[in-house]
């Protein structure tokens, strides 16, 4: 068995933050808007400061999680549209010379997503023979993902935040989640572009020839 390498623990990392910090900041919200109750219930199961913050991780990982369903559906619903008007495909030169390339692995048309689309055969191609640049990718999708979901979390703490009675929260949150749907959409077209350009590099450089890589299609 082959010793894990760093890059591995690096991917493993971003992943896990890309959940657990969402789903912190919406346990939090939770938190101080819990009755006291509650708090003396759970008491006697959590004394020290240990059992304290692992029950707060856990459960802020299990929520994060929870968040990342319905935030995967933002994809289609706001940044398909949002993408289609600001990065057209159609202007995306890194995207069709992928494409291609890809389409020489699986012959059909360039749309067609079987076995994989496009980013995701770059993506493979990457983590056999550019790991590096895998986790470079991977770091750009980690952070659109945590984005995204702060795009669900912020809305439903400031919603939280009315049963304190505090109502700037609600329209502050909002704003917030504007401004993380741009931060989104910048770190995910990111993610793909530089999956798309390494892929290309990779492919049709100077060390293409050793990988038997497919040779550059005809204009």
């Amino acid at each position: 068995m082959s010793e894990p390498k760093l890059g591995d623990f690096y991917v493993g990392v971003v992943g896990l933050f890309s959940v657990l910090l969402p789903g912190g900041f919406l346990m939090a919200a939770l938190v101080l808007v819990a009755p006291s109750s509650y708090s003396a219930f759970f008491a006697p199961l959590l004394t020290t400061v240990a059992e304290q913050t692992a029950a707060f991780v856990f459960c802020a990982y299990a929520l994060g999680a929870l968040l990342f369903l319905p935030a995967s559906k933002l994809d289609s619903l706001l940044y398909d549209p949002y993408r289609r008007r600001k990065w057209p495909r159609a202007k995306d030169r890194a995207y069709s010379l992928a494409s291609k390339l890809r389409a020489q692995v699986f012959p059909g048309p360039v749309e067609n997503d079987d076995p994989m689309n496009t980013f995701a055969w770059c993506q493979a191609l990457l983590l056999l023979h550019a790991p590096a640049a895998f986790v470079e990718v991977q770091r750009y999708e980690a952070e659109s993902k945590f984005f995204r979901s702060l795009i669900i979390a912020l809305p439903l703490s400031g919603v939280l935040a009315l049963a304190r009675d505090q109502w700037i929260e609600l329209p502050l949150a909002l704003v917030l989640a504007g401004l993380c749907f741009l931060r989104y959409a910048e770190r995910r077209q990111k993610s793909t572009e530089w999956a798309y350009r390494y892929a290309i590099a990779l492919q049709l450089g100077p060390g293409a020839a050793s990988l038997g890589a497919p040779r550059a299609p005809a204009n």
